[in-house]
């Protein structure tokens, strides 16, 4: 089975390790893909959210830690670029089993693996998605998962744009070169804001919602969390599947 970690920032943080822990335990020989085309640098350490071996590429460096800690058990492959609608295919296979854990801070990035999720038609879909609020929006206690299940052509809970149309309407997301160095301040900017520990909170939720998904005879329970870690509340939702 293929893992696919699309961003690397905060979120990513605990979820990779926990996840490789979790494939390293089971001893399934997994492959687990990390996906960003962002660097880490100093700064990302300094506001406490992400600690790192050295500074490079996310992918690579992450590649790197994983292997050493896990890597007799479960394959890491790093992928240092963005996801783009030229190259989802060749990232993320069609015609393969997939489980996306989409770990972006932009909507336009929502929107274009949902799309993709919605147009694959065989085998598992899997993909669970996760963000949380700025601090100068809410004081960046919130945090928020969504879930996609589909199976062959046919889905088995809402895409996540169907209740949530900050995503479905969002512009194309904008990918900068990775050869600019301007992309590494834009990474910076993105992700200012952000409370390490929300972060953790929403890695958790993501990887309980894949263990739900893991537990459940490939059924999935809700296809929402709303968290609140200033109240150490978290709200898991269920819907009905309405007709695409």
């Amino acid at each position: 089975m293929s893992f696919y970690v699309i961003g690397l920032g905060g979120i990513a943080e605990a979820l990779v390790r926990y996840l490789g822990l979790f494939l390293y335990a089971k001893n399934r020989g997994s492959v687990l893909c990390l996906i960003d085309g962002d660097q880490f640098e100093l700064e990302n350490r300094d506001k406490g959210r992400m600690a790192f071996a050295e500074i490079g590429y996310k992918a690579h460096v992450r590649e790197k830690e994983m292997a050493d800690l896990l890597g007799d058990r479960v394959s890491f492959r790093g992928l240092p670029l963005y996801v783009t609608r030229k190259n989802i295919e060749d990232l993320i296979p069609p015609d393969e089993p997939a489980i996306i854990l989409l770990c972006v801070d932009n909507h336009g990035t929502r929107r274009l693996v949902s799309e993709y999720c919605q147009r694959r038609t065989q085998g598992l879909t899997l993909l669970i998605s996760g963000g949380n609020s700025a601090v100068e929006e809410d004081g960046g206690h919130f945090g928020n998962v969504l879930v996609h299940l589909r199976q062959d052509d046919r889905d088995l809970t809402n895409p996540i744009t169907t209740h949530h149309p900050e995503i479905a309407a969002a512009p194309e997301h904008e990918v900068p070169n990775n050869e600019d160095p301007d992309c590494v301040q834009m990474a910076l900017r993105s992700d200012s804001t952000q409370i390490g520990l929300s972060n953790l909170a929403v890695a958790s939720a993501m990887l309980n919602a894949f263990y739900a998904w893991y537990q459940g005879d490939g059924q999935a329970g809700y296809e929402e969390v709303y968290l609140n870690i200033l109240e150490n509340r978290v709200t898991p939702r269920s819907r009905p599947l309405l007709p695409t």
